[in-house]
C-alpha cells in the first residue's frame, strides 16, 4: 500500500499552483513546505492533512512516465476538476 508519492518538477512554484488550482475541487491543499537549495519541496494533502502528494526539483537528468490518480468525494468533484483541466489546457 502506497503511503505518499514524490514527483520532481521543472519549475515547483508552477506545478504547486497548476495542482491546487485544479485540485482544490476535491480537497488538496499545501500541507507542508520546506525550502531545498534555491527552490522548496511541498507536500500536499487532502482534508485529513496528511502530505501524501509531493513535488520537489529534480535531482538529475533521467525522466520517466507517471499516471496518479486522487480520490474524489463523488462525481460532481471529478467533473469539477475535469472541467478546470479543460479550462487550464486552453490557457497553456
Amino acid at each position: 500500500m502506497l503511503d505518499h508519492i514524490g514527483l520532481q518538477v521543472q519549475d515547483v512554484e508552477k506545478s504547486l499552483d497548476f495542482y491546487l488550482s485544479t485540485f482544490g475541487a476535491i480537497g488538496m491543499h499545501e500541507v507542508m513546505r520546506f525550502p531545498y537549495g534555491e527552490t522548496i519541496v511541498v507536500g500536499l494533502g487532502g482534508p485529513d492533512g496528511q502530505p501524501v502528494f509531493w513535488l520537489g526539483p529534480p535531482t538529475g537528468t533521467e525522466t520517466r512516465e507517471l499516471h496518479v490518480a486522487f480520490k474524489a468525494p463523488d462525481r460532481p468533484a471529478v467533473d469539477a476538476v475535469w472541467r478546470l483541466m479543460l479550462r487550464r489546457g486552453r490557457e497553456n
